[in-house]
């Protein structure tokens, strides 16, 4: 109901009205607000109400004309017009009961509308062999099996209860530990971040990032709500949430949440313990705590360590696999060092944190009154109710952890989690692996913690008590039989002792955030990318029977194929030759092409829809963004810790091998699995890049990183005098100004290595991987985006425009084209709509004279449609006399329901390109009309028969019912808006339809 319009405007004069007659000065505020959820709800109802008698009305009055005209049909079947007026009010019976298919059929018919052949949850379904169960139909508990709803959902309650209860942990003992771990106190100007009143302008932010189509919490009120209503709601909301930051109480509604659960992975769904967890929460109460989430985390990437690679900005799981690989490299080269990578298993992590810890943690590092106040309110009283098979449970209580469903959760767990890290990082005792500056122990993604431990039979009990110490206070909890141990330089009777010692299994592979590690990075490709692809492949084989278009199958790439191997390029970019990825997308060009021969090339299905393309991913250049994406490491030399260990053993500093004319040759360099692969990539595209010395070269850095400890390194951009194109360095004292630190020798070294570069000379104007150098976000997307537009220059113009220009006679502006691209992109959400384009642009129809030449003399190549003429592209789709006739009805019909007067130009119907102003509604309508009229032609292509206006506009209603359903159940309310149908609902009941 919040789709219509009239409705919203009825609900905002409401809401006007509750607020102005309920007013602080009577009722606290956090009652005023709650109650207004049960005011607006009755609202609904009673307004449902009335619809629905009003539609039931309707519906029996079209049933009755349905009725009418079958009768009549009966006596005379051969009557077309009797037919065709039934067709068109059972067409109306299907537009009247929007609403029910809206609420019935949402992710089907109306999915396979916008959704089908693109990528989405509808079409994941169709291509997935087994649809992921939401049904529990038994649940096995202690020997026993429980089959009926009302007995799963007791065990799940039960379980749920236990897992929730509070921990019988002393609180002078929490205090105690967080006393001793020595936590650093925030920053006056970070405090005040957390501290400061919420303002309107952050309530508004975190409405508009908050996503509309998650399922609401207990209340109902969907956040579609909230971003409709914000005008009216947010100010009322603003003084909710300043009172729960002063005085520490939440609305009774906030405490409340639905739990629903999820399978984990490939394990036992008949065991309880096997499902995640998730809270549904109200989405007043997510506003709040994602706007305390973004001032958390805004402090949390200064005080988390890097050893945290999880839910922070600008930090990547990749990091974490980054610095194990680099440390199995490092144990290669020092091979009598034993080390165990323990990777720990921490069961039920976010739903085991021990409040009181996390506010002493609070506490303890002086967050302040107002932030504390407001996380000890969230996490006092909460309660909620388990949905299993749609049944609700009683409601329990919830005593401990960190709701997963919450947005403030993944920031309270890694602050909490962030205590141990740093208890390893700083006890001297635990030995991990040391280079010259830096120590290397451990490693996390949440709550997915690797430990480093050199000389682990020795070392481990007292890695076990750091960690058990702080599982006792905090509530994590190892599960043993989970935790597994990676050895390196260990041989088999010194793995044996190291399983007794610890308890652990000693593992020869494991799984690591989906990346298969083993001692020898040697395997990485085998486990890894041959082992994918396999995977992969089979799928291929099984998907080429799915009935989906050209499109379609291009969505189940980019969703099914893309998603899988980018993750492999982004943590794993060590491929040194093409010959893997090319045949990768061979195997995909068949799966497209469904193994014939490709109508369109490779070019243009890859390249972007603004520039007339289908975007089909390109392997390679992903894989080379990826790889490009780790080297800007390299340039930029922020991640000292990790290039410190990536780069231990070379003998100049990284710039060295990115910035000179001709590469260093160092035998070492490439004798290192990321190194190797990754300068490749980098050779593949510096001349792109910089035809000259980078202004972010560092040449003090360049040549001697290895010997002198400095923390930063000075760049051109920093040191050189740049006048007029003139180039000089800057003076001894002014350099010195810069970085103080900065000594004769220095500045002799740097001068030197300064007029060696002059003599190649100095890039001066801003280059792309300038711009990749300054953003911290989207990086692999940007620099796929300019990679794909240096791989597709030379196909700008396609072969395509040019003959259409040709046969339309007159020349098309590139501008033109261009316009034409966004416009489809924009206006037709339906694939089927957007395909039917494509392919009479990029001319896939196999027309009787192409066919004549295939089948080489077999056919005459003549017209279907007239048996006289040849049958070219523009003759079957324009010229020829029966077609044409269809065109011309086509036109006039368009002009009656337009209101508007059109040439009979092939621009206006084949292509869309009009030379004349409509407004955007005409437009889209327009559209719809003409692309209606091509798929009438494309369904009777072989045949000799002609589309008539009757199918024509039965499949135009078609797509103005599936438009207004998409309106209806689209929880995207902006930027697109809905096509008001209005000129052709009277059509339609206008002089072309008995009533």
């Amino acid at each position: 109901m919040l789709k219509d319009h009239e409705d919203q405007e009825r609900y905002r004069e409401l809401l006007k009205e509750y607020f102005k007659f309920n007013r602080e000065e009577d009722t606290a505020i956090e009652v005023i607000w709650d109650a207004r959820k049960a005011y607006i709800r009755g609202q609904i109802i009673q307004q449902g109400a009335r619809k629905n008698k009003t539609r039931r009305m309707e519906r029996q009055r079209i049933e009755g004309e349905i009725a009418r005209l079958e009768k009549t049909l009966k006596n005379n079947a051969k009557d077309k017009k009797t037919q065709f007026n039934l067709d068109i009010v059972k067409k109306q019976l299907e537009t009247l009961l929007v609403e029910d298919m809206a609420k019935k059929l949402r992710f089907v018919r109306q999915h396979h509308f916008e959704s089908a052949n693109k990528v989405g949850r509808w079409l994941a379904r169709k291509i997935n062999k087994k649809k992921q169960a939401q049904y529990i139909n038994k649940i096995q508990e202690e020997g026993k099996i429980y089959h009926s709803n009302k007995e799963i959902g007791q065990q799940f309650t039960s379980f749920f209860e236990k897992l929730y209860k509070a921990d019988k942990i002393a609180k002078e003992n929490v205090t105690q530990y967080i006393g001793r771990q020595d936590i650093p106190k925030i920053s006056e100007k970070q405090r005040e971040k957390l501290n400061r009143k919420i303002g309107e302008e952050e309530i508004s932010r975190a409405i508009k990032k908050l996503p509309s189509n998650k399922a609401p919490g207990p209340d109902g009120f969907s956040m579609l709500y909230y971003k409709i209503f914000q005008d009216i709601l947010i100010k009322p909301l603003q003084k909710v949430m300043n009172k729960i930051l002063e005085e520490g109480k939440v609305p009774q509604t906030w405490n409340n949440a639905n739990i629903v659960v999820i399978p984990k992975g490939k394990a036992d769904s008949t065991q309880v313990k096997n499902y995640r967890p998730i809270s549904l929460l109200n989405s007043d109460y997510k506003i709040f705590a994602s706007i305390l989430a973004d001032r958390l985390k805004e402090v949390l990437k200064d005080i988390i360590g890097e050893e945290q690679s999880g839910f922070l900005p600008g930090r990547q799981m990749k990091e974490n696999i980054r610095n194990i690989l680099n440390a199995i490299e490092y144990y290669d080269k020092n091979n009598q060092k034993e080390i165990a990578l323990l990777f720990l298993d921490a069961e039920k992590a976010f739903d085991n944190v021990n409040w009181f810890c996390m506010f002493e943690i609070l506490r303890e590092m002086d967050a302040g009154f107002y932030f504390s106040n407001a996380i000890k309110a969230i996490y006092s009283q909460q309660t909620a109710r388990v949905i299993i098979n749609g049944q609700a449970s009683d409601t329990i209580n919830i005593n401990k952890g960190t709701r997963q469903g919450c947005p403030l959760s993944p920031s309270l767990f890694i602050l909490t989690i962030e205590v141990l890290l740093n208890a390893i990082r700083k006890n001297k005792d635990l030995k991990g692996l040391r280079t010259k500056n830096y120590s290397y122990k451990i490693r996390a993604f949440a709550d997915d913690l690797v430990c480093l431990i050199e000389d682990p039979i020795d070392q481990f009990d007292k890695w076990w008590e750091a960690i058990r110490n702080f599982g006792e206070v905090a509530g994590l909890k190892i599960n043993k039989e989970k935790t597994k141990i990676l050895t390196k330089n260990m041989p088999h009777k010194r793995k044996e002792k190291l399983q007794r010692v610890t308890g652990l299994e000693v593992v020869k592979k494991i799984r690591y955030l989906g990346i298969e590690i083993t001692s020898s990075n040697a395997q990485l490709f085998k486990n890894n990318y041959e082992k994918k692809w396999k995977e992969r492949k089979e799928k291929l084989k099984n998907w080429r029977f799915l009935q989906l278009s050209l499109l379609g199958r291009i969505a189940i790439v980019k969703m099914k194929i893309l998603s899988e191997v980018n993750f492999l390029f982004q943590n794993l970019p060590i491929l040194r030759s093409k010959k893997t990825i090319a045949e990768w997308q061979k195997d995909i060009q068949r799966f497209i092409w469904e193994g014939k021969k490709a109508r369109i090339g490779f070019k243009n299905l890859k390249d972007i829809s603004k520039r007339g393309g289908m975007g089909l991913p390109d392997l390679q250049l992903y894989y080379d963004a990826a790889a490009l994406s780790w080297v800007k490491d390299w340039t930029t030399l922020n991640k000292r810790k990790t290039l410190a260990l990536e780069g231990q053993d070379l003998r100049k500093g990284w710039h060295s091998y990115l910035c000179r004319e001709k590469p260093i040759k160092e035998r070492n360099f490439k004798n290192h699995f990321l190194r190797a692969a990754l300068i490749g990539t980098w050779e593949k595209y510096k001349i792109r890049f910089y035809k000259k010395v980078p202004l972010w070269c560092s040449p003090l850095g360049a040549e001697h990183m290895r010997e002198l400890p400095r923390e930063t390194w000075l760049t051109y951009r920093q040191i050189l005098r740049i006048e007029n194109q003139e180039v000089n360095l800057k003076t001894y004292e002014e350099i010195k100004n810069i970085d103080p630190t900065l000594t004769w020798l220095n500045y002799w070294q740097i001068r030197g290595i300064f007029l060696e570069d002059k003599r190649i000379g100095f890039e001066l104007k801003e280059t792309c991987w300038d711009r990749i150098l300054k953003i911290e976000t989207k990086i692999i997307k940007t620099l796929y985006q300019q990679l794909l537009l240096w791989d597709t220059e030379d196909n700008q113009v396609k072969t395509v425009m040019t003959k259409w220009a040709r046969e339309l006679g007159h020349t098309i502006m590139f501008s033109d084209w261009e316009k034409i691209w966004i416009k489809n992109q924009k206006l037709t959400y339906a694939t089927e709509i957007r395909e039917n384009w494509f392919k009479v642009f990029y001319r896939w129809y196999l027309t009787p004279e192409r066919l004549a030449k295939f089948s080489k003399g077999k056919g005459d190549g003549r017209c279907w449609k007239c048996q006289k003429h040849n049958g070219d592209f523009m003759h079957m789709w324009w010229r020829c006399k029966k077609i044409k006739k269809f065109w011309l009805e086509i036109r006039k019909e368009i002009e009656k329901i337009l209101q508007i007067k059109l040439n009979t130009k092939p621009d206006y119907f084949l292509l869309d390109m009009v030379d004349f102003h409509m407004d955007s509604n005409t437009e889209k309508l327009f559209t719809y009309m003409v692309t209606a009229a091509r798929i009438c032609i494309a369904k009777v292509w072989k045949t000799q028969e002609i589309p008539t206006i009757e199918k024509w506009t039965l499949k135009l209603i078609d797509i103005k019912n599936m438009d207004l359903l998409t309106q209806k159940v689209s929880q995207n309310i902006s930027p697109r808006q809905g096509t008001d149908w209005n000129k052709f609902s009277q059509y339609l009941s206008g002089s072309n339809t008995e009533r």
